[in-house]
């Protein structure tokens, strides 16, 4: 709608649905007015273009968000509907007639009904995975996400091309997205080019054989990783060569004795006190080698908090995510 904020994207674009189906859309919405909700919008489509590939892929690129259903119980209503719509097609208005609310009014939507809500919803990973597959590209967020930030402190690979060396190290942290295997003219050993998204992009990375075979078993489509490598640059064309492949949990604790932060920020008092419970809870349960340093903005003024010396912990993600679900929570860095 152009307002500022929102995005725009063109039907025809998403995967499956193309240009036939996209010119039915908008040629009923000119005709009738915009969809009031996903029934409405499947009992105007036509059948022939709008098949159930078209719905189940425009649900999950998230094209029906804005209507207030989430993703999950909208897929899980396109059998229903399609074989609605067909009996109303099939028996015509007898049938529509059925579900007048009272003579003389028009009727509810019959297909209304048949999206059932509740509390589920579709898991943030696989909103990613389709809108990614569907679109080409992240829209809702993005795997990284899960590490709350950490991934700026570890990454050093220059975002501006211009500033990359041959032979160069980086590190990188990103997401696996596609992995081509390849196999060496002679020798016959496996490598791979694998896609990274990252903060930076999608970047191709590539596992030559003597790094594949050590770190081959990781390569895993959707698994987040830290790539150490080096840069090569050969006349107009750079490669990003992994060397060496680890997760994220292993990574850090390679790292040493290095200090996490967490940042709080807030002006309410008591909201930013009761952070301190989660956070005392995980280093209670995470012992490591790293110290942790809680780092406070109320607004008026900064300042740091210390566990006391022999209080250290360790990276454990899924338990960090705990604290992060609180409100005052900001981000994570490592210092």
């Amino acid at each position: 709608n152009g307002e500022r904020g929102s995005i725009r994207f063109g039907l025809g674009a998403v995967k499956g649905v193309g240009g036939s189906a996209t010119q039915g859309i908008l040629a009923e919405r000119k005709a009738n007015g915009p969809y009031k909700s996903f029934a409405d919008f499947a009992l105007r489509s036509d059948g022939k273009t709008n098949n159930r590939r078209v719905y189940e892929n425009l649900i999950l690129c998230g094209a029906f968000d804005s209507l207030g259903i989430d993703r999950l119980h909208l897929v899980q209503a396109i059998d229903r509907i399609i074989r609605a719509k067909s009996k109303l097609k099939d028996q015509g208005n007898a049938l529509q007639e059925d579900f007048f609310v009272n003579s003389g009014l028009m009727p509810a939507n019959p297909l209304e009904s048949l999206i059932e809500v509740g509390p589920r919803t579709l898991p943030k990973e696989e909103r990613l995975r389709y809108e990614k597959e569907l679109l080409g590209f992240y829209l809702s967020g993005h795997p990284l996400d899960a590490l709350f930030g950490l991934e700026k402190s570890i990454d050093s690979l220059p975002c501006d091309d211009a500033r990359l060396r041959n032979g160069q190290q980086f590190v990188l942290v990103g997401c696996v997205g596609d992995i081509t295997k390849k196999i060496t003219k002679t020798g016959n050993r496996l490598w791979a080019h694998v896609q990274l998204s990252s903060r930076r992009g999608d970047l191709q990375i590539n596992i030559f054989p003597e790094s594949y075979e050590r770190y081959g078993q990781l390569l895993i489509q959707g698994k987040i990783l830290v790539v150490v490598g080096s840069v090569r640059i050969q006349d107009d064309r750079r490669d990003l060569n992994g060397i060496e492949l680890h997760g994220i949990d292993d990574y850090v604790q390679r790292l040493g004795r290095r200090e996490l932060r967490l940042t709080l920020s807030g002006e309410d008092k008591k909201l930013l006190a009761s952070a301190m419970e989660p956070i005392a809870d995980y280093l209670s349960k995470n012992r490591g080698p790293m110290r942790f340093t809680v780092e406070v903005a109320t607004g008026l003024e900064t300042f740091e908090l210390r566990p006391r010396a022999d209080l250290r912990g360790m990276i454990n993600l899924q338990d960090l995510a705990q604290i992060a679900q609180h409100q005052a929570f900001r981000k994570l860095s490592l210092a």
